[in-house]
């Protein structure tokens, strides 16, 4: 199963969750007033839980953005630590520029599409950490304990 075919069934699992839940605050609100469900008060309280899930997502991401960035500067000398001070080097260097070019060529690029063989394809999914993973099961196993 493609890693696109993973993502759209955790999508839905999360779907139907917010579905669920949608269903139980419509409930409980009927519950509560004179028999009849306020789309507007519903539709307030989800916005106000997507607001602190906005909120709390800079405390999440961040750390994991910053851990991502040290690993690719893996504890370079501070005179290489990021592009531009790599630039000025090739500038001044040619001759390390040219190796340096013939490794970049074997890497996968990002700005068009490449054709990989299985076996490169492999390799990248496992340097990305995505390997033969079933995101609904580890979805399931987080919402259920």
């Amino acid at each position: 199963m493609k890693l696109v075919e993973r993502i759209t069934l955790v999508i839905k699992e999360i779907g139907k969750d917010i579905k669920a839940l949608k269903g139980r605050v419509l409930a409980l609100e009927g519950s509560a007033g004179s028999g009849t469900v306020d789309e507007t008060v519903v539709t307030n309280k989800v916005t106000e839980q997507i607001n602190v899930l906005k909120s709390e997502l800079p405390t999440l991401v961040t750390p994991t953005i910053n851990a991502e960035i040290a690993k690719v500067v893996d504890g370079a000398p501070a005179t290489f630590d990021t592009l531009k001070e790599i630039a000025d080097y090739i500038d001044q260097d040619k001759t390390g520029a040219s190796a340096m070019a013939e490794s970049i060529n074997k890497r996968l690029r990002v700005d068009e599409q490449q054709s990989l063989t299985e076996q490169e394809q492999s390799n990248v999914l496992g340097a990305l950490g995505l390997t033969d993973s079933d995101f609904v099961s580890v979805y399931n196993t987080a919402v259920n304990g």
